[in-house]
């Protein structure tokens, strides 16, 4: 059965039961449906949890978007949390933040992320802990690729598996998005904000900076790769060269742990949804030449 949005906010109290509201779908996603309703002062987005989704790469934690919501209201970074209901089939309602999608002005991005990763976080146990270690990012690339063995593409991939190095451990976590691609990031007459906050975590600044660079982030989100000119600026816009040091160490075991994931969304889509499995092999093939050439230095 589909989910009765108004009738859901008229329930809950939040919305008048006599006041005509207009409501559209804003997209059909893998996990969740999201509505946008507006009328009188109401303009929210209001976010159906179809079901979890907890052993992804990018794992679907309702509460925790709930949490980072909470954790950066008023910081312009996120939009305005409004109300949350948790459970099997949680709702999170926010403020809606006009705008398009990301082009290719990666200043802006660059400032807000900085502001992000230097934002303070009052309760970080309550976020997932995330690790860049490298042989941690490599056994996550490791177990995403068994699950796809039979595929030429993974079996390649195994084959051009980096050798860990050690890395420093950082001093201080930051609050991190995780999926910090085109579709996610919102220009509008008011600013840029960071929407979908499904998979949130305490970790090292570099996972998202590498994530936004990325060829396969760009490629899924139906944008070109952003050029080398892009990415410098975007470094020296983002002001922190020991976070540069750190992405241009760890690139390579970024590199092979999203190829992995790619390589495996592809592999699970191949029946269900062809076009999209496509997609998915377009962008993993595309992380993996990236690879080869950190790996030729």
């Amino acid at each position: 059965m589909a989910f009765q949005v108004l009738d859901f906010l008229r329930q809950k109290s939040l919305i008048q039961a006599d006041f005509e509201y207009d409501v559209s779908y804003l997209n059909d996603g893998f996990w969740n449906d999201n509505y946008h309703v507006s009328g009188g002062d109401i303009d929210w987005v209001v976010k159906y949890y179809r079901q979890g989704q907890l052993t992804s790469l990018f794992p679907i934690l309702p509460d925790q978007e709930s949490l980072a919501l909470t954790c950066l209201k008023g910081a312009g970074i996120a939009p305005e949390p409004v109300a949350y209901f948790p459970g099997e089939h949680a709702v999170l309602i926010y403020e809606y933040w006009p705008g398009e999608h990301w082009r290719d002005e990666v200043e802006p991005v660059a400032h807000i992320l900085r502001r992000l990763h230097r934002h303070p976080v009052s309760k970080p146990e309550g976020f997932r802990s995330l690790s860049t270690d490298p042989e941690d990012l490599l056994a996550q690339g490791d177990d995403l690729l068994s699950h796809s063995e039979q595929d030429t593409l993974a079996r390649a991939l195994t084959e051009l598996r980096p050798s860990p190095v050690r890395v420093p451990e950082i001093s201080t976590r930051s609050l991190l998005h995780t999926d910090v691609g085109a579709g996610n990031i919102i220009e509008g007459p008011k600013g840029i904000r960071l929407i979908d906050w499904q998979c949130p975590g305490m970790g090292d600044p570099v996972q998202d900076i590498w994530a936004f660079q990325s060829i396969s982030f760009q490629m899924l989100f139906d944008r070109q790769p952003l050029s080398v000119e892009q990415k410098d600026l975007f470094i020296k816009a983002y002001g922190d060269s020991d976070v540069d040091r750190r992405l241009k160490t760890l690139s390579r075991y970024f590199s092979y742990r999203m190829a992995a994931y790619c390589c495996k969304r592809s592999w699970d889509l191949r029946s269900d949804d062809p076009d999209l499995s496509r997609h998915y092999k377009g962008a993993a093939n595309a992380e993996k030449v990236q690879l080869e050439r950190e790996l030729r230095g």
